[in-house]
């Protein structure tokens, strides 16, 4: 299966939020140095409520990185870091790598869970690294690897079993 036939972007619902933090920049205006402190808290996107999300970015001549990035919603928490590599002045193009790793819980923590599948429950790790390339009015995957586990998963409070999901590319292919 082709990567390009799986890839649909909806619209990025985000409402809500109040943001909080410390800025240091210096440099040109269409290429600055410097860091970035970020607090962003009580937000919803996708109907899932997030408490917070927190992280740095460093932003240095044709790229920023993304550190010590962490989205708590309830008893989830999602770490993740990234880096958008650009030419120096032009921020429409570039290479952007992403990590998020997530700790263990509850599949019911998931707005999208409680509303479709109701029924199910399980106890829920994320673990996903990808890569993308940005171009004007174009976003072209790259690279994208992941697994998803899911132990003791119930329907109807009746225990299943334990699933574990992994799916990696190469070229344009995705294998799972």
């Amino acid at each position: 299966m082709r990567i390009a036939e799986l890839v649909h972007l909806p619209s990025l619902y985000v409402t809500g939020g109040s943001a909080s933090g410390s800025v240091d920049i210096r440099g040109r205006l269409n290429d600055p140095a410097g860091n970035v402190q970020l607090r962003v808290q009580d937000l919803r996107a996708f109907d899932q409520r997030i408490d917070q999300v927190t992280g740095i970015l460093q932003l240095r001549p044709g790229q920023v990185e993304i550190l010590n990035g962490n989205a708590k919603s309830g008893s989830a928490n999602l770490g993740f870091s990234g880096t958008y590599s650009h030419g120096l002045g032009v921020w429409s193009s570039g290479q952007l790598r992403i990590k998020a790793d997530s700790n263990t819980f509850p599949l019911s923590a998931l707005a999208i869970a409680r509303q479709y599948e109701p029924a199910w429950n399980a106890q829920m790790e994320v673990h996903a690294d990808a890569g993308l390339l940005i171009r004007p009015g174009h976003i072209e995957p790259t690279a994208a690897d992941g697994t998803v586990v899911l132990r003791r998963v119930t329907l109807e409070k009746q225990t299943l079993g334990d699933i574990t999901l992994d799916a990696s590319t190469k070229g344009d292919f995705l294998y799972a």
